[in-house]
């Protein structure tokens, strides 16, 4: 499943996967300083993953890490709600 957790509310966003987005949350929020939200989930694995990863790699900071653009935040929240 793909999941796309946000640092804070307006902070960075982060584009992964994983078997279960709520326990990847808690594993990442345990060394994150800003509280983290899961944004959205949706179907798919590695390919989706890094097809997404590439669609917005000119918002990149740092690994799985996006810049919260307009561009992204749009597409994020024509999602499905985070857990559905």
């Amino acid at each position: 499943m793909i999941y796309i957790i946000q640092a804070g509310d307006d902070g960075p966003l982060k584009i992964g996967r994983a078997a279960n987005p709520q326990q990847r949350l808690a594993e990442l929020q345990h060394g994150s300083p800003a509280p983290l939200q899961l944004r959205a989930t949706l179907p798919g694995g590695r390919t989706e993953e890094r097809a997404l990863c590439a669609r917005f790699a000119a918002h990149r900071l740092h690994g799985e890490w996006f810049a919260p653009a307009a561009e992204l935040l749009d597409w994020v929240q024509r999602q499905a709600p985070a857990g559905a």
